[in-house]
């Protein structure tokens, strides 16, 4: 049963921190270049709205490791994985192909996007259980 003081604030501090490095790696070195062409915008312009993003994102991605913590505290490791794979199906992959269903997007985008998503609640849960 969840319990809210179940939680690892640190914990879950953590695993927001790590998503976020994840996400300038991953839209940065990694595919910022692609995942710009494939949005249709520059690189001057990503940059130029990237500090009020970034807030903006480290405010939603504490939010989603706080839930998340709820879920996947107390599990072992395989778990939370699991639980987090569960997710991911169920929540985020169906959002990210809406991309390219719905808003004509490349494929390619919604590889970049789902792909980053898996990774990140993967990241995010290991992080909790593990510091949990």
């Amino acid at each position: 049963m969840m319990q809210l003081g179940a939680v690892n604030y640190f914990a879950v501090l953590a695993a927001a921190i790590v998503a976020m490095v994840l996400g300038f790696v991953w839209y940065g070195p990694l595919f910022g270049k692609k995942w710009a062409k494939y949005v249709g915008v520059s690189e001057k312009e990503m940059m130029k709205g990237m500090p009020m993003a970034a807030v903006g994102g480290f405010v939603t991605v504490l939010i989603s490791s706080f839930v998340l913590a709820h879920f996947v505290s107390g599990l072992a490791l395989g778990g939370s994985l699991f639980v987090s794979v569960l997710f991911w199906l169920a929540f985020m992959l169906p959002k990210a192909a809406g991309v390219v269903l719905w808003q004509g997007k490349s494929v390619e985008l919604f590889l970049i996007d789902a792909s980053h998503d898996l990774v990140g609640l993967l990241l995010m849960s290991a992080v909790i259980v593990l510091l949990g």
